[in-house]
């Protein structure tokens, strides 16, 4: 071989090395003394190109409104804690600009959005934000971080603020927004506002066809002090939320209205309303809710699980010491949907010294769809009634159906069901006492271990009943 073909090969390889290794974009710094690129967030936005990284290298705090237009990254430095904090004069953005003149507002009406994201694919990381409203959204529509746009990502954030929603996503392609396809929180505090996350999709409200929010995850995530709901689904087709710690909401800890959920790792307690709540509503183009529900711990809510249409599986989770009385209220008839409803509960323990474990039934209006509901491998403990199915007249109960099989009811009133209900019982224990560690506290999974033994191979094909066994066995709870 010639050195001249030599030579061409040679950069014909570096050529191909070089468009192989995937570009970066440039890294824009902010720093309030005047030592970067820019000393305001808003001016290194206006500096960056698609792909940049904005990036916050000192640990002041940065009064501004943000909108971001551009796929990039604001995050903040290693070892640095940026605040931004609202200021709320910017003019409307996104939506808003086109509703605020339909409800006689100039469109140069502050939105109290704080920091907007506009453009699809956009990346925070690190970061404080806040937002103190400035009461100039007719609707009170006042947010920490707003979104429109598809693949917001939230990553290693503190949220917070007296406003609607720390983070809110929005489909409005009736608006001629691009929908809104997928969300993602991840490793964030949300605390001190009305509702953590809110997914909503706003085209059935506005007149236009439903457009759902394709996908939402949100994991490893602490809410507090929360006034409504932490996670509200309004709707999303796919939402998962794992690994998360809700604790002392006014409202619910989740509430989902329609779409597919997988509730997995999640620790929720001390709320005013319930842990879980299914609610579809169909005029926000909510449909039948499909939930898988895992390693649940529920303590000290008003509800465990409340499901007024569902079709949801619960396996390894713990329901104890609602303060309503009721562990979980499974009652279709408010219902707005007119479908089968299903529950399936495995190793589980639901603990209710002081009133009722589960409450399921139906009434005349949808005694034609048949409720299932099928416990296996599963302790209770109730003061009061085990399970009390309900029938509302003049419903007569031929809907219901009850499978208990292989588990453990100690109460006094194990089953309470009029005649006209199917309940079939197979392999279930009604005197023993599962002797567990330390049920009234709501500290630790681990307190619903118990000392009873023969609970330890009680279950179907010889396993331990309940989500934790026998004090000996090893743990499989891996609660956040």
């Amino acid at each position: 071989m010639s050195l001249i073909s030599i030579f061409r090969n040679v950069i014909a390889l570096f050529l191909f090395a070089a468009l192989a290794v995937p570009s970066f974009g440039a890294t824009i710094a902010v720093k309030k003394d005047g030592s970067a690129n820019a000393t305001s967030i808003q001016a290194a936005l206006a500096l960056a190109a698609s792909g940049d990284i904005v990036e916050i290298q000192d640990s002041s705090t940065y009064n501004e409104d943000v909108t971001i237009t551009k796929t990039l990254t604001l995050r903040a430095a290693q070892g640095q804690t940026p605040v931004i904090v609202a200021t709320n004069t910017t003019a409307a953005r996104g939506a808003w600009a086109a509703v605020f003149p339909l409800l006689g507002a100039p469109p140069s009406t502050p939105d109290d959005y704080g920091l907007y994201v506009s453009a699809p694919n956009v990346r925070l990381e690190g970061l404080t934000i806040q937002n103190t409203p400035g009461g100039h959204n007719p609707f009170e529509f006042n947010i920490v971080v707003a979104t429109e746009a598809s693949g917001l990502e939230v990553i290693d954030c503190d949220l917070s603020g007296p406003v609607l929603a720390a983070i809110a996503a929005s489909n409005l392609s009736i608006a001629g927004i691009a929908s809104n396809d997928s969300l993602t929180v991840r490793g964030c505090t949300i605390h001190g506002c009305q509702i953590g996350v809110a997914v909503t999709d706003w085209n059935p409200t506005l007149g236009g066809p439903s457009d759902p929010i394709a996908t939402t995850l949100i994991e490893d995530t602490e809410f507090y002090e929360i006034d409504d709901d932490a996670i509200r689904d309004e709707y999303v087709e796919n939402l998962t939320v794992r690994d998360c710690l809700i604790r002392d909401c006014i409202g619910d800890g989740i509430s989902l209205e329609g779409g597919n959920s997988l509730i997995e790792n999640v620790k929720i307690v001390d709320c005013d309303g319930a842990a879980i709540v299914t609610d579809p509503d169909p005029a926000k183009g909510g449909a039948f809710i499909t939930a898988t529900l895992t390693d649940i711990f529920s303590c000290n809510n008003f509800y465990g699980l409340q499901a007024k249409d569902y079709n949801i599986t619960v396996t390894n989770s713990i329901f104890a010491n609602s303060y309503s009385g009721v562990g979980l209220d499974l009652r279709p008839w408010e219902s707005e949907t007119e479908s089968v409803s299903s529950i399936t509960i495995n190793q589980c323990d639901l603990y209710e010294p002081a009133g009722t474990a589960i409450r399921f039934g139906e009434d005349d209006t949808y005694s034609a769809y048949d409720h299932n509901l099928s416990i296996t491998n599963s302790i209770l403990v109730a003061g009061g009634i085990g399970i009390d199915i309900l029938v509302v007249p003049p419903g007569d109960g031929s809907g219901t159906v009850l499978s208990l099989d292989h588990s453990l009811i100690q109460s006094s009133e194990p089953i309470f069901a009029l005649e006209g209900v199917s309940v079939v019982e197979t392999a279930v224990l009604h005197d023993e006492d599962p002797e567990y560690v330390l049920a009234d506290n709501c500290g630790e999974p681990s307190n619903f271990q118990y000392a009873n033994y023969t609970l330890a191979t009680a279950g179907a094909s010889g396993q331990a009943l309940g989500s934790q066994g026998h004090i000996s066995s090893v743990l499989e709870y891996f609660l956040h």
